[in-house]
Parts: structure tokens; sequence; C-alpha cells
């Protein structure tokens, strides 16, 4: 039986989601900012340095027509998702896009901070 803790625990997953779907990003830290932000396709290969020039900045929708966005998108990030509570926590409403492929997403905050441990994530996107 799962129990509960102060500290939470962090840990890198994948997740899979299929194309053409809507998507949307929670914070669910109480205490800290976060961002969903792409580096990259996954090669497989060890992560790349974050490279997002968007990082903390405004979401992507800023520099798009549509919050319809797909998270594949050059230099896609959420933006700064604010903490879990604070009314913000959430962000825009994207879209998985047409294409499939797995692809390295970190968040600003902590990854250019160097904390331990890193807020990545895989997310890999399956086409029928």
């Amino acid at each position: 039986m799962p129990t509960s803790t102060a500290t939470p625990t962090v840990v890198s997953k994948v997740v899979t989601v299929h194309c053409n779907q809507t998507i949307q990003f929670y914070n669910l830290d109480r205490s800290s900012n976060h961002t969903a932000s792409l580096l990259g396709p996954a090669s497989g290969m060890n992560w790349p340095l974050f490279n997002n020039v968007n990082g903390a900045s405004t979401a992507t929708p800023q520099f798009t027509v549509s919050q319809l966005t797909p998270i594949t998108y050059p230099q896609f990030s959420t933006g700064t998702m604010l903490a879990f509570g604070s009314g913000f926590a959430n962000s825009f409403v994207y879209s998985t896009g047409p294409s499939a492929g797995a692809f390295y997403y970190e968040d600003y905050y902590v990854y250019s901070a160097g904390a331990t441990p890193l807020m990545r994530t895989v997310i890999n996107i399956l086409c029928p």
C-alpha cells in the first residue's frame, strides 16, 4: 500500500499519446513553477542540453495563431505554469500533432538550475 511522504518523488517517465489529440499540461507541485519545454526528437542517446529558447517565456501560442499548436512545434514550451493551487497551474490546450515519434521534454526551472533529480519526460506519439 502506498504511503504519503513530505518529499515528493520525481521520476523521469515515458508517456505515450495518440496523434491528432488534444493535450494539456498541469503543474501539481504546490511550491514551484514548472514548464514542459521541447528539447527535440528522442534519439535514445544522452539527454541534450536545455536548448529551448522559449524556456520560461510566454507559452508557444504567442508565436502562432492557435492554442491547438502541436507539442512538436519547433521550440514548443508551455511557458511558466505557476504552482498548483495558484489558479494558473495548467497550460493552454495543445495538439499532439499529426506525426509519430518520440520527443524529449524538460522543465526549464529544474533543468537550468541543475536540480537533482531532473524533471524530464519522453513523450511518444503514436499514429494509427
